[in-house]
């Protein structure tokens, strides 16, 4: 379910204008400030871009959807995407 929110709220920020809060806050580059040593916490980005991998579909495909709301939400929302979603959720 968590993947399934991401993705609407995804879908909203890109068809947002760019000029607006989420987008300047999404995609802009991260700030200078200094991480403890080891592994980097992953961004918002990072988690959709692999959360658009399992889903074996690219960032510009779902860039081009989304602009379709309608269409997005149902392939998003479907019965069939939602098994595929928990499944891969359970992994």
């Amino acid at each position: 379910m968590l993947i399934q929110a991401r993705l609407i709220w995804l879908g909203h920020v890109l068809r947002i204008k760019d000029d607006r809060l989420p987008n300047i806050v999404l995609f802009s580059p991260p700030s200078r400030a200094k991480r403890k040593a080891g592994c980097p916490r992953l961004g918002w980005e990072d988690v959709i871009k692999k959360d658009l991998k399992e889903l074996g579909t690219s960032w510009e495909s779902t860039k081009r959807e989304a602009l379709n709301r309608l269409g997005y939400w149902r392939s998003v929302r479907s019965p069939i995407g939602l098994r595929w979603l928990e499944a891969v959720a359970s992994c």
